[in-house]
């Protein structure tokens, strides 16, 4: 029996990540590095480097892989709020 893609319905090789033809994830490889201590790192250097959060975020936006995808989404919002924090604590300061 082959297997199909569970999003475009075309025929996809036993063992694969993903649809060759719409690139639809099918199971989460061990080795994605969009998962794990990767992912803490990111938000990480997001929350504490704004702009470097950011364009990682962007990047990620436009991979198939739908966890990076939200992966980039996490990192521009953890970036955009690390500045409204940052923005914060500078006119909580600068204000006395």
């Amino acid at each position: 029996m082959k297997q199909t893609c569970p999003s475009c319905g075309k025929p996809i090789p036993p063992k694969a990540d993903k649809c060759p033809e719409c690139g639809a994830l099918l199971k989460r490889s061990k080795n994605n590095p969009s998962g794990g201590e990767f992912n803490i790192l990111y938000y990480a250097i997001s929350f504490i480097l704004p702009p470097v959060g950011l364009v990682i975020g962007i990047i990620n936006l436009f991979h198939q892989d739908i966890y990076q995808k939200y992966t980039g989404q996490l990192l521009i919002v953890f970036s955009f709020l690390s500045v409204v924090i940052i923005f914060i604590l500078v006119c909580l300061t600068f204000s006395f």
